[in-house]
């Protein structure tokens, strides 16, 4: 059996504004407050539902729980055996939370400030003007929203440096400044799932350096040209870069893991 851990916004799943295909092709897979969110391929749809047992997709997303169980494609069409969400933090089981993960990751942050703790120290750096809007996942760790125009990159590294002396890491993708617990990972969730796995070929897939420890413990790893992993380490990435964009990069490499055309 093939094994395929695939990040999801801009990855697997994408906006309206990144779906990149005209809407006849396209199904909404995700709705909020009466607004369609994000959407798959009709082409692709039909063949994840329909995909051989040989075959495992595990979504793995930093989505918080409540926002990954939004999405129709894994409630309704696709029900995955292993999802992780949170950036590791959660681990899905046959629909189920896995327990003995929340413990095994509960030990692993004791070495990291907690998390109301975070909140307290850097309280006064948040009030910064380029942040606009502050949020939690799961209460795991913080997401910040970014004013772009007032963007002050020097204080960014100033306050990512004071904040790894604490145990915590923090990424900036796009308008987001995400700041997490070290031992908050995708490839540790992906290793723990992985181990009571007997798989052939891990692939994996993603855009941005928060899944670049995922792609790089996978045997064969795809990222597209359009992510932020390909414009910020072309040069050093073990990646295969796709040069397709939104749903189209999804289905070549869905195509590709299985050794068929899902699109011609």
């Amino acid at each position: 059996m093939n094994v395929f851990t695939t990040d999801l916004d801009r990855t697997f799943i994408f906006s309206e504004r990144t779906v990149n295909r005209l809407a006849e092709e396209l199904v909404c897979i995700e709705q909020w407050e009466g607004r369609d969110l994000s959407f798959v391929s009709k082409a692709l749809l039909d063949y994840v539902i329909n995909i051989e047992e040989d075959t495992l997709i595990i979504p793995v997303t930093t989505r918080a729980l409540h926002q990954y169980e939004r999405i129709t494609l894994f409630t309704d069409s696709y029900k995955p055996s292993y999802a992780i969400a949170a950036n590791g933090g959660v681990v899905m089981k046959n629909g189920r939370r896995d327990e003995e993960w929340d413990e095994i990751l509960k030990q692993r942050l004791q070495d990291s400030i907690s998390f109301q703790d975070m909140a307290l120290m850097f309280e006064k750096q948040w009030q910064h003007k380029m942040f606009r809007r502050i949020a939690t996942a799961d209460g795991l760790f913080y997401v910040l929203m970014l004013e772009e125009e007032d963007v002050d990159r020097a204080y960014l590294v100033e306050l990512q440096q004071e904040m790894r002396k604490v145990g915590w890491s923090s990424y900036v993708n796009g308008r987001k400044f995400y700041v997490l617990p070290k031992p908050l990972t995708k490839e540790q969730a992906v290793e723990y799932i992985l181990k009571d796995i007997p798989y052939k070929t891990h692939y994996a897939a993603g855009d941005s350096i928060m899944d670049l420890g995922m792609l790089e413990m996978a045997d064969v790893a795809f990222t597209p040209m359009h992510g932020e992993l390909y414009k910020q380490q072309r040069d050093t990435l073990k990646a295969t870069v796709v040069y397709e964009e939104g749903v189209r990069f999804t289905e070549m490499v869905i195509g590709e893991i299985c050794g068929k055309t899902i699109v011609k």
